[in-house]
């Protein structure tokens, strides 16, 4: 099972893009929905960056997602106008930025300058529907030394919820992710995460195969730039799909043209849920999928990565002697280099607990075993001996982590396969250049050559004249 550590963040504000992720893009931020047959606007979001501080950006986000969601999480309901954040070393820590606290504050500025018009209905914790429409900044930020509302000195970084956005953290609804897992993705995937979840959730809960996201209703919400034709579109896709491809939180991703209002080209992007979303959805839910199998040889347990991954199945009839050979290998293999000890059998609850790995890695016995070598030599490495078991080997997400270091391996051969190809291409031109240079220089007559060698012999001296200071040579030397 993944380690998943929950946190409940507020629906809307997630919802609802502040930062610009892209590092060289400046796209407006700006959400317009109007109703049907393109009436009023049922919902306007634009941000304004001070210019004075710069845009909001990845590191501002991660502010806001890593550090600020943590502590609203932490507080009790009612949220309290007043929160304390902690010291900027701690924070630029969190944010894994070293110990550049001029930047922290740099992104702070950003976020509390960020100047927001807004019209939208949103759901409240009720239940019901409610209606917000008004201008205004998040918070504000006290850095230490600086005068609090009320008069005390600040010991530490604080920030002051303004209205309206206090009144929207307070009143609108909270949803699950998880925390873990979201810091462990490049910003553009992060922004995926956080607004496919609610579809995947729903989608897994009602039994649909695919949770459905609309393209042109994807680029404002995670301000990424609208691409109009389908080749841009995947290979912009394709680098957010990417991370939870490797991860199983997708399992399949498959694009439909579709029709859009404003007559461009636009795409209903359909994405099977896989085993990590399967994860999220049973542990935030307070569920846990229990499933009894018996192992024989004409009927082998079920290959759901889905199910295996939340919980290990229960003790049943399973019998060593027609476990599948890689199960006991697996099991054995284990024991053995956790230990360092011969084994000779293994349990019933080993071998289950092997059969849940291999199903995790969907059968991949080469993936299997790179995972229970690693979980077995960090096992040995760690002072408080985690795992100690087989069953740690799904715990501590020993096959997601190899999984993924397999993902990565595979991109540096591709990119190292690249380099070397350009690195040819641009040895087989430069000869060609030099071919071609001496051919010219060939085929000069003298009068041509030696109007050439006056042109560019200023060039050339000025190019190397500490060269030839160092040497004194005269002028007709320098020429010849």
């Amino acid at each position: 099972m993944p380690r998943i550590d929950p946190i409940r963040v507020e629906m809307l504000s997630t919802e609802m893009p502040i930062h610009q992720l892209s590092k060289r893009g400046a796209e407006e931020i700006r959400v317009l929905r109007r109703g049907r047959e393109g009436g009023q606007a049922d919902l306007y979001w634009k941000v304004e960056p001070n210019v004075a501080v710069g845009r909001p950006g990845q590191l501002a986000y991660h502010l806001d997602t890593w550090v600020i969601r943590r502590r609203l999480y932490e507080l009790p309901r009612p949220i309290p106008r007043l929160i304390r954040i902690g010291d900027l070393r701690g924070i630029a820590r969190e944010l894994r930025h070293g110990g550049d606290t001029n930047a922290v504050k740099a992104a702070f500025a950003q976020n509390a300058a960020a100047f927001v018009r807004a019209k939208l209905t949103y759901r409240s914790r009720t239940g019901g529907t409610d209606t917000f429409e008004g201008h205004f900044t998040r918070y504000n930020v006290f850095f230490r030394g600086q005068t609090l509302p009320g008069g005390r000195r600040a010991e530490t970084v604080y920030l002051s919820l303004n209205d309206p956005y206090y009144g929207l953290l307070n009143d609108s609804t909270w949803r699950p992710l998880d925390f873990e897992y979201m810091r462990s993705l490049p910003p553009a995937a992060q922004r995926f995460y956080e607004l496919v979840s609610p579809r995947m959730f729903a989608a897994i809960k009602n039994g649909y195969p695919t949770a459905r996201f609309r393209y042109s209703d994807f680029c404002p919400l995670a301000v990424q730039k609208r691409h109009g034709t389908r080749r841009r579109m995947q290979i912009q896709m394709a680098a957010v799909h990417r991370p939870h491809l490797a991860s199983s939180y997708l399992a399949e991703v498959a694009y439909r043209q579709a029709s859009s209002p404003d007559g461009l080209l636009d795409w209903i992007i359909h994405y099977v849920p896989g085993s990590r979303a399967r994860a999220e959805f049973h542990t935030f839910n307070g569920r846990r999928i229990r499933t009894t199998w018996k192992l024989t040889r004409q009927c082998p347990p079920p290959a759901s990565a889905a199910t295996v991954s939340t919980v290990h199945p229960v003790a049943g009839p399973v019998s060593a002697t027609v476990s599948p050979p890689s199960v006991r290998s697996l099991a054995i293999r284990f024991a053995e280099r956790r230990y360092g000890a011969r084994v000779a059998d293994v349990t019933n609850r080993q071998l289950q607990r092997a059969q849940a790995i291999l199903d995790a890695c969907g059968g991949d016995n080469d993936l299997a075993t790179a995972a229970v070598d690693l979980a077995a030599k960090e096992g040995r490495d760690d002072r408080s001996g985690f795992p100690k078991h087989l069953g740690g080997v799904l715990e501590g997400g020993y096959v997601e982590r190899v999984r993924a270091a397999r993902q990565e391996e595979l991109r540096r051969q591709e990119a190292a396969m690249r380099r070397r190809h350009d690195e040819a291409r641009r040895r087989r031109y430069e000869a060609w250049c030099r071919r071609r240079a001496k051919q010219r220089v060939r085929a000069l007559s003298p009068q041509a050559w030696r109007r050439i060698l006056d042109e560019r012999l200023p060039a050339f001296v000025q190019k190397f004249r500490y060269f030839f200071k160092l040497r004194d040579w005269s002028g007709e030397r320098i020429r010849a």
